[in-house]
């Protein structure tokens, strides 16, 4: 496992070689998004070597002492992964979670 960076394109590179089976997903953009004042947000897409993509929305905590609130991210990822494909609405489907900030320097939601 490798040092943090933050919510960038190199983190979730280290980030999907370490959680992807096969290794071979290869991040093709990242760019940060307006995700509200309280949390971080970016939009990413990973290619895969069978010419798939995949579209990623990641969501993280901000640096301390720099969010409008508080709010915890432990709680989030269970409260989605509780209800995915639950209801009769769409809720964002958490593909990974980084629960100790290791990859990305704060608790990351990665969503499908």
């Amino acid at each position: 496992m490798s040092e943090t960076a933050g919510l960038d394109g190199p983190s979730l590179q280290r980030f999907l070689d370490d959680v992807e089976a096969d290794g071979k997903a290869t991040v093709t953009s990242f760019r940060p998004i307006s995700g509200g004042y309280s949390r971080l947000s970016a939009l990413a897409e990973a290619g895969g070597t069978a010419g798939t993509s995949e579209t990623f929305v990641l969501r993280a905590d901000p640096p301390p002492d720099t969010g409008v609130f508080k709010s915890d991210r432990d709680d989030e990822y269970r409260l989605l992964k509780s209800l995915h494909g639950k209801l009769p609405i769409n809720t964002p489907n958490v593909r990974w979670y980084d629960g100790t900030g290791e990859y990305f320097g704060a608790k990351t939601l990665v969503v499908d």
